[in-house]
């Protein structure tokens, strides 16, 4: 029935499974029921039907008084700090187009809008889209690995004044030309210290990085064929 659109009729035998006890299909059960509810136009009942299949409980998290409740969806409060992480989260040139109180009005409305949708999307089952799902993976992918990267190997990275220096001598013709503002004229170590110890520590941080990746690429078994990967090879 659901998948001929019948929604009315898919939904009364879906109440009729869940009565009857879905065991371990309890998730899925209640995700086809919320889903049909959406259809239906009973977004209200759709609403509620969400709120208990996902177990919201916000009743758990302590917040405290500087935290306070910018908007309500239902019966879930959304606070300050959570639209603040949002922010947080956006790239600095857009961040700052939200620092005015006019743009801090906005973002809450971006933010409750977002929230607005994503349940949309649950309630009609495209968190559960197999294209979806394989996105999710590759994020999931790429975020775990940045964050592994950051801590097993960029904060155990230690710069040394001595080899920071080094590469100040080894490079002083290039950091001149960099600063200079006459022809022939040389720069200090102090006058360019910032920039000599970013690119330093970002060849340390290259050079661990592609250490690691070499021992794993030795120690696992891997063979490479990027023969393959052109067209007629």
């Amino acid at each position: 029935y659901m998948q001929d659109a019948q929604f009315d009729k898919a939904l009364r035998w879906f109440y009729e499974a869940e009565t009857l006890g879905a065991g371990d299909l309890g998730d899925e059960l209640s995700s086809r029921i919320v889903h049909c509810l959406e259809r239906l136009g009973r977004h209200h009942a759709a609403q509620a039907a969400l709120e208990s299949r996902v177990q919201l409980d916000t009743d758990e998290v302590k917040r405290s008084e500087d935290d306070p409740i910018v908007a309500r969806i239902g019966q879930s409060e959304i606070h300050r700090s959570q639209v603040e992480r949002a922010l947080d989260a956006l790239p600095p040139e857009i961040a700052s187009q939200f620092s005015t109180a006019e743009g801090k009005r906005e973002l809450l409305k971006k933010y409750v809008s977002d929230e607005l949708l994503w349940q949309k999307a649950v309630k009609l089952e495209y968190d559960r889209d197999p294209e979806v799902e394989r996105r999710q993976t590759e994020v999931l992918k790429q975020l775990a690995v940045s964050r592994f990267v950051e801590k097993e190997v960029l904060e155990k990275i230690t710069i040394d004044e001595a080899d920071v220096r080094n590469h100040f001598v080894a490079n002083r013709d290039r950091y001149s030309e960099s600063r200079s503002e006459g022809e022939g004229q040389e720069v200090s170590f102090e006058d360019v210290r910032q920039l000599v110890e970013r690119d330093y520590q970002m060849i340390k941080m290259q050079s661990a990085y592609n250490e690691l990746v070499e021992t794993e690429l030795s120690t696992q078994g891997v063979e490479l064929y990027p023969e393959k990967m052109i067209d007629g090879q």
